[in-house]
């Protein structure tokens, strides 16, 4: 589990619920190490053709349809990294797309 360090600044779930709160909670998060984020990153390295895509599409805006036959697509879907959104794929979550985000950054750097 991980520990939150900000729930003694707020004192109700009122305020914990709060946008200020949620907003906080998905700091600490996307900072965390978790077996989540670990397979995340083991499957972008295993998988290039899903790493490809992925890039792409946050990258390059590039419109992906959605086909269960595509082997890319269906492992990024059986992980749960993409969702289906009327016919075209995109990130399941905004942590997950955060994640990318700052995978993809950080190796452009080296």
């Amino acid at each position: 589990m991980i520990k939150l360090p900000f729930q003694a600044s707020f004192v109700g779930r009122g305020q914990i619920w709060s946008k200020d709160g949620v907003g906080e909670a998905a700091k600490v998060l996307l900072q965390a190490r978790t077996t989540l984020f670990d397979s995340l990153s083991k499957h972008i390295s295993e998988y290039p053709d899903m790493k490809q895509m992925l890039y792409t599409m946050l990258f390059q805006g590039e419109q992906i349809a959605y086909n269960e036959d595509n082997h890319t697509i269906e492992i990024a879907n059986m992980f749960g990294y993409i969702s289906c959104d009327n016919m075209s794929i995109k990130i399941a979550n905004r942590i997950f797309e955060t994640r990318l985000y700052n995978m993809f950054l950080s190796e452009a750097k080296f």
